[in-house]
């Protein structure tokens, strides 16, 4: 990569547990069609864990409890166009879905696969998301919330028009020093 500026991003890397088994969910990237986890730019409104959220239910249709910190970052160069690569580092948080929906915002410009973490590993370019999701698979190995740093409850939900609505703030931005 290049020594130009980087830029953060956030992302929620979703997981879940079925038949006693850990998944992860992958999703396209609208461009290139790339497998990916749901990721975008910070909001003025939002904290971090809740951007990801957000992330989370317009990119793949999953709500859901967030992890309290990033549990790693990674880089990766962004193509907005033909245009020079911008560099991003994607500051990752846990999602533990809790509700997947049927109907949401990019449902019709992405494909979204549950998959063990391992496999996942294999499946996405990016080498810090492939150590993310073998990190990811060693720590599920517990499925105790606190031990993974997951807050509670869903951050985000969807109101009654269909709308993403913030549930609760239990997320604080830091103290500006």
């Amino acid at each position: 990569m290049t020594e130009a500026a980087t830029h953060t991003q956030f992302a929620a890397l979703p997981f879940r547990f079925r038949d006693g088994t850990s998944e992860v969910m992958l999703i396209t990237s609208r461009g290139s069609g790339r497998w990916v986890i749901p990721k975008g730019w910070p909001s003025r409104r939002f904290p971090p864990a809740f951007a990801a959220a957000r992330e989370a239910y317009e990119e793949a249709g999953l709500l859901g409890a967030m992890s309290k910190r990033p549990i790693g970052r990674y880089l990766y160069e962004k193509r907005l166009s033909k245009a020079t690569p911008m560099r991003c580092e994607v500051e990752v948080f846990l999602l533990a879905v809790e509700r997947e929906l049927l109907e949401w915002p990019e449902r019709q410009d992405r494909g979204r696969w549950w998959l063990p973490p391992l496999h996942a590993a294999s499946c996405v370019a990016e080498t810090g998301l492939q150590d993310l999701f073998f990190d990811l698979h060693l720590r599920l190995q517990t499925d105790d919330r606190r031990e993974l740093g997951i807050a509670g409850k869903a951050l985000i939900d969807v109101g009654s028009n269909g709308k993403p609505k913030v549930r609760a703030r239990r997320c604080r931005r830091p103290a500006k020093t």
